[in-house]
């Protein structure tokens, strides 16, 4: 019921009608988006899905592990950017260090199986203003080897990092790169409305028994994951840099690095 209709234009391609409304990204309304946590609530917690678990869980180490270390490796400055030893004043470890410090295997265990939107990001998100309703837009076609069933943190995560580098903010280049010797710094702007829908990420997860630190773990791995992957090089930077710095406080769990906003 979350999806427009379907036509198929070609072999590779479909489309669909247009929708009249606002991208979830844009709303600044807090009660439209405690009405779409409550989607989120219907869609995913009260469709948990029985599934074969040892698939699930290997095409969870597929989703995490294998393609985080594919895509790391395949970042074309991965040794330059890897040598930084601080970033924002912040100490870091090399990548595959911090990497192996990761726990997969408790990754995959804590997985939930529910019918999955794979990039739940809130601009894939249209709150259509002719129906009062919201619609989801470029679904992911599998969670490894899974036409339907994924792990719904995986799409937590996709919403999280979302709220911390929204689409718009990188179309305009507002964030910024600086490198020198072995130290870098990044900034980028942030929106309020997304920092005010974060929390009420984190109060809907609290409610609901879901392990938020477990989702800022995910998604320093998501951000990871992106860095290699867009044609902008000073964009790819900020993400390996960004990303890194996240995995390092999810992963120390510094005490004074604690703080829900994850100011830069």
């Amino acid at each position: 019921p979350y999806v427009p209709s379907i036509d198929k234009i070609s072999p590779h391609f479909y489309g669909y009608d247009y929708i009249s409304g606002a991208r979830l990204s844009d709303l600044c309304d807090n009660r439209l988006w405690i009405e779409f946590f409550h989607l989120i609530d219907t869609m995913y917690l009260a469709n948990i899905q029985d599934c074969d678990l040892e698939a699930f869980q290997n095409n969870c180490m597929q989703m995490y592990y294998g393609k985080t270390h594919e895509r790391i490796n395949s970042h074309t400055e991965l040794n330059k950017l890897d040598a930084i030893k601080t970033i924002n004043g912040y100490q870091v470890q090399p990548i595959q260090k911090l990497l192996d410090m990761v726990d997969w295997l408790k990754i995959t265990q804590k997985a939930i199986p529910t019918i999955l939107h794979g990039d739940l990001q809130p601009e894939n998100v249209i709150y259509d203003t002719d129906n009062d309703r919201f619609v989801l837009i470029d679904w992911r076609d599998r969670f490894g080897d899974d036409l339907y069933v994924g792990d719904i943190y995986y799409d937590l995560s996709k919403l999280d990092h979302a709220l911390l580098i929204n689409g718009e903010v990188v179309r305009n280049h507002r964030y910024k790169v600086n490198i020198q010797n072995n130290a870098g710094e990044i900034e980028m702007h942030i929106r309020t409305n997304l920092m005010d829908a974060r929390e009420l990420l984190k109060k809907f997860c609290d409610n609901k028994g879901l392990d938020f630190k477990h989702i800022q773990l995910l998604t320093a791995i998501t951000i990871l994951n992106i860095s290699s992957k867009h044609s902008n090089k000073e964009f790819n930077r900020f993400l390996f840099l960004y990303g890194k710095l996240l995995l390092t406080k999810a992963i120390i769990k510094d005490e004074n690095n604690q703080k829900l906003n994850s100011t830069i």
